[in-house]
């Protein structure tokens, strides 16, 4: 049990590497030395924020997405549909420039209570889907400077310490 478990987290972090080296790109980095590496990372961050926003927010409007990531709106449904192609967002974008994001487990239990009900009404489907999914915001947590200067610490630390 603890080797599959070992296993799924190896697999996942493969997973988001490749998925990283497919958004570096929409990232500026410096060309050389720390610098790039520096700015590497503060794209990987800005990523996982714009993913955390948008999944703590749970209704984001699009254009307010943009202010916050000093993107244009076009750049954040590209980004938006481009996360959602490769898994690692699930929603909706709806047509009144909002992205609703739904997890993975919030579609398995509307999906299992459809198929529990069979035949259903637009209106029961809207009710059940109201109660199964928490449109809820919750707090946006926050990666200020000194969180990304620790985890940099830690990782020259972890760098410099022999394996044990």
């Amino acid at each position: 049990e603890a080797e599959a478990e070992k296993k799924a987290l190896e697999e996942q972090k493969k997973k988001e590497e490749e998925e990283f080296d497919k958004w570096k790109d929409l990232f500026e980095t410096a060309d050389d030395g720390a610098q790039a590496d520096d700015d590497l990372q503060e794209s990987q961050g800005l990523l996982q924020e714009f993913i955390d926003y948008l999944r703590y927010k749970k209704i984001a409007a699009l254009d307010e997405v943009a202010g916050e990531f000093k993107l244009k709106s076009q750049e954040v449904v590209n980004r938006v549909e481009g996360l959602e192609a490769m898994g690692r967002i699930t929603g909706l974008l709806d047509d009144r420039g909002k992205f609703i994001y739904i997890s993975l487990e919030e579609m398995e239990a509307v999906a299992k209570w459809i198929k529990l009900q069979g035949r259903i009404s637009v209106g029961d489907l809207a009710v059940e889907s109201n109660r199964l999914i928490d449109l809820e915001p919750k707090e946006v947590p926050s990666r200020t400077m000194a969180d990304a200067d620790v985890e940099l610490v830690e990782a020259a630390e972890a760098e410099t310490t022999p394996a044990e």
